[in-house]
């Protein structure tokens, strides 16, 4: 399982949670309310529960499985779900 954190300077952190199966990478976002603190372990907890939901932000054929390429999409997702918290699927 991999792990992503948007940078501190995020107005709303966002914990991200992904998988490779197959050339598929497929991942999960929690993103933290204006109310919250951030808590790595809560945010984790939750990004790897949706992921196992099958509630997804991305899910996309990106052929070889690295980390880069793990980040760069978490990096491209983190502005479109401070815009729109609740969206479910983006392909940067």
């Amino acid at each position: 399982m991999l792990h992503y954190y948007s940078t501190p300077d995020d107005p709303n952190r966002i914990s991200f949670a992904g998988e490779y199966n197959e050339g598929i990478l497929r991942i999960a976002a929690a993103r933290t309310s204006n109310k919250d603190v951030f808590v790595r372990k809560v945010g984790r907890k939750k990004a790897e529960g949706r992921l196992k939901d099958n509630i997804l932000v991305f899910e996309n054929n990106v052929g070889d499985s690295t980390i880069k390429k793990f980040v760069e999409v978490c990096k491209d997702i983190t502005p479109l779900l401070h815009k729109d918290p609740f969206a479910v699927s983006f392909k940067p």
